[in-house]
């Protein structure tokens, strides 16, 4: 990954992918899972859907990359922050994000895998 950050083309792309996907009002994903593992009819979203996110780890540490090589602008650090701090806030007041806290699975490994990694993004 350092390596392709060292082409500008890459980087960019990159940049824009992360817009699109955390920050455009248009595209983002919500900072939230309330119908994550949804079961039509029964259930509107479950916290198990945490664990369906286990890319947003592997994000968080591209992100910390891109940062770290300088090819993140101010604007879009800033605004994955807060996005990942919503996300972290999501997990640790919401009855489904409370709810994997307390399971005795792989299920709560993932949510304190996330849960690290979401205040990573400095």
């Amino acid at each position: 990954m350092f390596r392709d950050l060292n082409d500008a083309r890459c980087a960019q792309r990159a940049a824009q992918i992360l817009g699109v996907w955390f920050l455009d009002p248009k595209t983002r994903m919500n900072p939230h899972l309330e119908f994550g593992q949804a079961v039509r009819g029964r259930q509107t979203g479950r916290g198990a859907g945490i664990i369906d996110t286990v890319a947003l780890i592997q994000a968080a540490q591209g992100i910390v990359l891109m940062e770290a090589a300088g090819k993140l602008e101010a604007g879009l650090r800033a605004g994955l922050r807060g996005w990942y701090g919503d996300y972290l806030r999501w997990m640790t007041t919401s009855r489904n994000g409370l709810g994997e806290k307390k399971a005795s699975n792989n299920h709560a490994r993932a949510r304190r895998r996330a849960r690290a990694r979401s205040v990573t993004p400095r």
